[in-house]
C-alpha cells in the first residue's frame, strides 16, 4: 500500500487522488522541498522498495541529506454505488 501512495505522491500535486483496495486517498498537503523540482536532486539508491533514486536537498546547506517523505493524505472508503430503480 505505501508503494503505491509514495508512488502517486512522487508525481501528483496537492488535490490528487489515487485508489486501491476500497479506498481512496486525497492529497492534502506536502514538505513543499520534496514537491518543487528546484529544491532537490535526484540521487541514485539501490535496493529501494520502489524505485531506484530518492529526492535529496539541492540547497549546499543542506546538501546530502534526504527529504523527509511527510505529504498528509485524507482517506476515504469507497463505497458501491446503488442501483436505481
Amino acid at each position: 500500500m505505501f508503494e503505491t501512495l509514495y508512488a502517486h505522491d512522487l508525481e501528483s500535486q496537492v488535490g490528487d487522488t489515487v485508489s486501491r483496495d476500497g479506498l481512496t486517498f486525497c492529497k492534502l498537503f506536502t514538505n513543499p522541498s520534496f514537491a518543487d523540482p528546484a529544491a532537490y536532486v535526484s540521487t541514485r539508491f539501490p535496493d529501494l522498495n520502489l524505485g531506484t533514486t530518492t529526492r535529496m536537498y539541492a540547497d549546499p546547506q543542506w546538501f546530502g541529506y534526504s527529504i523527509l517523505w511527510n505529504s498528509v493524505y485524507e482517506v476515504s472508503e469507497q463505497r458501491p454505488e446503488r442501483s436505481r430503480r
